[in-house]
């Protein structure tokens, strides 16, 4: 019978200790094993939740006039969480395993990550450089902001998965994620349709009953006078 033993196979995952005396073999799990499970939970957690979560505060909660500074110190939150605990914490542990890996290299999964990086600490300095809302170079950094987070939410959520791949994630890890990901998509298509058409409707009547009683007000001044 034949056994894989692939640097990242569960043959290999383990390492035991044999008692002669007794026959007895002791197990335990090896702290890259750990560390690469830390990895990937931090990933997981920052990449593939709460950027999302994130994004999806900042397109649809600013539609809100009542919602207004709030959904920006929540959406910054969001971000900037999810930046320490992937861009730095995750990306960290990532390059520590790279180092300690010799000879096994997953230049996809990797690549993504330093891409993922860089795209993330420039959002983070765009951030704190961002022009004002009447500046000429505003439209630029929100195309730019647009494109970088875009970007981000699609390389994070594939690169998760190639994580998966990489540590032979059993399969309930793949649906509890994917089970996650697509309430994201539900709540954004339903968000999408309520600013969409319900929340302009809503302000179209507001108005126009604004603009009703205002000429009603001036009709009845007219008259007194």
């Amino acid at each position: 019978m034949m056994h894989s033993v692939a640097p990242s196979s569960p043959n290999v995952k383990s390492m035991g200790t044999l008692d002669f005396l007794s026959g007895r073999i002791t197990t335990r799990r090896s702290s890259s094993s750990t560390l690469k499970n830390i990895h990937g939970i931090l990933n997981t957690v920052s990449w593939g939740i709460l950027m999302p979560i994130g994004a999806v505060i900042a397109r649809y909660l600013k539609r809100f006039d009542s919602a207004d500074p709030l959904w920006f110190y929540l959406h910054v939150s969001c971000q900037l969480l999810a930046y320490i605990l992937g861009g730095l914490a995750g990306f960290g542990t990532g390059i520590f395993l790279g180092a300690r890996s010799h000879g096994v290299e997953h230049s996809c999964h990797k690549i993504i990550g330093i891409v993922l990086f860089c795209l993330a600490t420039a959002q983070v300095f765009g951030g704190l450089v961002r022009p004002d809302k009447d500046s000429k170079y505003r439209p630029f950094f929100n195309w730019f902001h647009f494109l970088a987070g875009c970007s981000t939410l699609i390389l994070g959520i594939f690169n998760i998965y190639k994580g998966f791949d990489i540590l032979h994630a059993a399969k309930f890890w793949r649906l509890a994620y994917s089970g996650i990901i697509l309430t994201l998509l539900l709540a954004t298509l339903l968000l999408e349709i309520c600013t969409r058409w319900c929340v302009p409707r809503t302000k179209l009547s507001l108005s126009n009953s604004v603009e009703k009683n205002t000429s009603t007000v001036i009709a009845a001044a007219s008259m007194e006078v």
